[in-house]
């Protein structure tokens, strides 16, 4: 068995922030062809009960088309 533990104090990437002030949100969601979105959907909802977030400022998109078939 092989374990491989990876640590970092230091990172160069930039980490993106969001400006409550003057930011907007677009969330899309395409359940019908992709359902792991219903996570992403119950993601978000959880993420708006944050007071944190309380001011922000989102717009949400559901929709799909197409044909998936196994769904």
């Amino acid at each position: 068995m092989a374990c491989l533990l990876l640590t970092s104090t230091h990172t160069n990437a930039q980490e993106p922030k969001l400006n409550l002030a003057k930011d907007i949100l677009l969330v899309q969601f395409d359940s019908k062809t992709d359902v792991d979105d219903l996570h992403s959907i119950a993601n978000f909802v959880t993420l708006l009960e944050y007071s944190n977030y309380s001011d922000l400022n989102y717009h949400v998109i559901a929709g799909a088309y197409g044909i998936q078939e196994g769904l």
